[in-house]
């Protein structure tokens, strides 16, 4: 395991069902400990709704939720965009308030690695107010980016300047590319195998947040931010190599691309590295070992 005993996820959950998925995950290891949940990105009340409601039916409510920022640094969202996971059985909880206090407050006083599964927003401001307690994040885990061929992943795109400001903060980042997260994508098969063993509340949330994705995107679920949990929970082999990445700002086409220098095409080691980049997956082991600590191993009567 990878030193993170103590996390804090920092999520968009609502749109893609990998965040609740994720955030399932999380929950089923004895040596991860969520101290705090924050939400990032547009509606953050009903995402923060949302991940209050995931946690009443995993019977973990005591884990507090706190809704962070909407909008981009220097881009407005909609903030008032309800995302496609919300439902009305939803609307009975509330967050336990503002995500930049509770990192404040947190982190004067105590460490934990933060776990990105969405844009960075709420992690750069945090940086930028309290640079005093940056230390204090003992590990940053970042889904984005993608560092193996071009593409400009959600997570950056949705924030570059967030992203820059992160990537030279001088934390200790580990970043999941999507050029790897997109070998974790499952089958039919695995969705009526998750379908057979939903026989609880729980399990039955996160089989309909798979469902609502693909009624509006049509893609099956693809475990891009539950391979974060997975890589900081287990020993698993993932190629892990440094790299010296900027965040592309002003490129017509490539804003938001993670950009990596060229010293390895000349057989060198990036001399000022500040990320480290996973480089490979084993999918079909990670996508059995989900299906089975999170719907197989965890109870229920059919």
């Amino acid at each position: 395991m990878m030193n993170a005993n103590r996390i804090i996820i920092d999520t968009d959950i609502g749109d893609d069902a990998d965040d609740i998925l994720a955030i399932a995950l999380a929950l089923t290891y004895s040596q991860v400990q969520i101290v705090g949940i924050t939400t990032v990105f547009k509606n953050t009340g009903l995402r923060a709704k949302i991940a209050k409601h995931l946690l009443a039916l995993a019977d973990t409510p005591q884990i507090p939720v706190y809704a962070g920022a909407g909008h981009s640094l220097l881009c407005a969202n909609d903030i008032h965009e309800v995302p496609c996971q919300y439902t009305a059985d939803m609307e009975q909880y509330t967050s336990q308030g503002d995500a930049q206090v509770f990192l404040r407050q947190f982190f004067n006083s105590d460490k934990a690695a933060f776990v990105a599964i969405g844009c960075l927003t709420n992690l750069a401001i945090f940086i930028e107010e309290n640079p005093e307690l940056v230390s204090n994040i003992s590990d940053v885990y970042i889904m984005g980016g993608c560092f193996h061929r071009h593409a400009n992943e959600w997570n950056i795109v949705c924030d570059p300047e967030a992203a820059s400001l992160v990537f030279n903060s001088g934390l200790m980042i580990k970043c999941i590319g999507l050029d790897i997260t997109a070998q974790c994508r499952m089958t039919q098969e695995d969705v009526e195998r998750m379908a057979y063993h939903a026989n609880t509340p729980l399990k039955k949330l996160l089989l309909a947040s798979c469902h609502h994705w693909f009624n509006k995107t049509g893609f099956l679920p693809i475990l891009h931010d539950p391979l974060v949990i997975g890589a900081l929970a287990e020993q698993m082999d993932m190629g892990w190599r440094t790299e010296n990445v900027s965040i592309e700002l002003a490129g017509q086409h490539t804003r938001g691309m993670t950009v990596c220098t060229d010293e390895r095409i000349w057989g060198k080691e990036p001399v000022a590295a500040n990320v480290l980049v996973a480089t490979k997956v084993n999918a079909r082991e990670f996508i059995d070992a989900f299906i089975d600590r999170v719907f197989v191993q965890q109870g229920g009567t059919r």
